[in-house]
């Protein structure tokens, strides 16, 4: 019979149980990390429901699959990441964006409707000036019926002007008014209102009274050159004292004769003596001109204005009613602060200037179509549109380059009490199905 030294059953009987025993303990920890995964998820699910109720950027973009992705062990990573990475990246981004006024479905439907109106008026009524003749290469073309209105004002059965404005052509007598000068090229009895800087109903108010004042004639003739020429006579300085009335007087008179006058700042078009086009290879300066002698004059202009009003009208109207504030607003008004008003101020002036820059785009290019339609006739030009669309533009260029840190810091602000009014809303708990 073998002797055992060393008896080891009980220190492994002991060893044994205490393994069985901290198995049964991991099998525990094991069912209760389970549960506690499973709580995290509905706990997960909860939160992205609550990001999804305050709208907030950090997981609503996240497709599904995305979202199946991330791992129960790693949320807090995955909160670390989108908290302090894409979260303040994107954060930051929204606080530095710059404010932009975007239209309602609305507001471009009365954009486009404003802007086709005005190109209707355009096509239908402002037409041209002048009825083409025979000779000309643009002959059936048919002149405006508000534009022959206008040229028959101030005349009578015989063309004749009437007795008010006759008195006015004899006793507002002036010494730039000289029909014929063969020094001065280009210069002519249906020219020289063109050519004179103080028949200008604008620049008038400078070129006209220099020239009174000092007997002379300022003149830019067809080659482009400007000069000053002798006057017809010199103005005695006792009747100085009446000089705005006797240019004012002279203006009048002229404006209701055959070639009426120019276009405020037509005159200055002779200045532009390049290119060639057309089929005669003119100049930009001869074709200005053939234009004025063809009708293109101040009651053209006042005809062409009528599609431009169109749309200050419409769109302005439309906004006039829209900006309308019920009682409530009016009674909220008061407790505005001045930073809030000022950036309401600056969103409306931006909306109202964004609509009719739009508008006068869809304007501009039907004038542009007219003009093709028409074969190239620079009369169809409509000039006032042109006009309104620079101005726009310039416009909207100078307000995108405005300073907008008062309007970020307001807008920033009402963000803020926004969404912690929607965060004092939001309930604790379990979210209502």
């Amino acid at each position: 019979m073998k002797t055992k030294y060393f008896d080891y059953n009980d220190e492994l009987d002991i060893e044994g149980d205490k393994i069985k025993k901290n198995l049964n303990d991991l099998t525990g920890h094991i069912a209760a990390q389970n549960e506690e995964n499973e709580e995290l998820y509905k706990l997960k699910k909860e939160i992205i429901e609550l990001e999804k109720k305050v709208n907030n950027t950090m997981v609503s973009n996240l497709s599904e699959p995305e979202l199946e992705l991330i791992a129960f062990d790693d949320f807090d990573d995955f909160f670390w990441h989108y908290n302090s990475t894409t979260f303040h990246k994107s954060l930051n981004q929204e606080i530095q964006k710059k404010p932009t006024i975007p239209l309602s479905c609305l507001d471009y439907s009365i954009v486009v409707i404003a802007g086709l109106i005005a190109s209707l008026v355009d096509i239908c009524l402002v037409k041209i000036p002048k009825d083409m003749s025979m000779s000309s290469i643009y002959y059936g073309q048919k002149s405006s019926e508000i534009t022959k209105f206008f040229k028959g004002i101030g005349i009578d059965k015989n063309k004749k002007l009437l007795p008010f404005l006759k008195y006015l052509e004899d006793n507002c007598k002036v010494p730039f008014d000289i029909p014929v000068n063969s020094k001065i090229p280009g210069f002519g009895i249906r020219t020289h209102r063109l050519h004179s800087l103080g028949h200008d109903p604008l620049l008038g108010l400078i070129f006209g009274f220099m020239d009174i004042m000092n007997g002379k004639m300022t003149v830019i003739d067809s080659m482009g050159n400007i000069s000053i020429q002798k006057g017809s006579f010199n103005l005695d300085n006792s009747e100085m004292i009446y000089l705005p009335f006797i240019w004012l007087g002279h203006i009048v008179s002229d404006l209701c004769t055959t070639m009426g006058i120019p276009i405020p700042g037509w005159g200055f078009t002779q200045l532009l003596n390049f290119g060639r086009f057309g089929q005669k290879d003119r100049s930009v300066a001869e074709i200005s001109r053939w234009m004025y002698i063809n009708g293109y004059d101040l009651r053209h202009f006042i005809t062409m204005s009528v599609s431009t009003a169109c749309i200050e009208m419409i769109v302005r109207m439309y906004l006039s009613i829209a900006s309308i504030n019920n009682q409530s607003d009016i009674d909220l008004d008061v407790v505005k602060s001045f930073a809030t008003k000022d950036k309401e101020r600056i969103q409306s002036s931006l909306r109202l200037h964004k609509m009719l820059f739009l508008s006068h785009t869809i304007a501009t290019s039907g004038n542009a179509i007219k003009v093709f339609a028409s074969q190239g006739n620079p009369l169809s030009i409509n000039i006032t549109q042109w006009i309104a669309f620079l101005k726009e533009a310039v416009i909207v260029t100078q307000t995108s380059l405005r300073n907008t840190t008062g309007e970020k810091i307001t807008r920033n602000r009402e963000k803020i009490d926004n969404n912690w009014e929607n965060i004092q809303k939001i309930k604790i708990g379990r979210f209502d199905k």
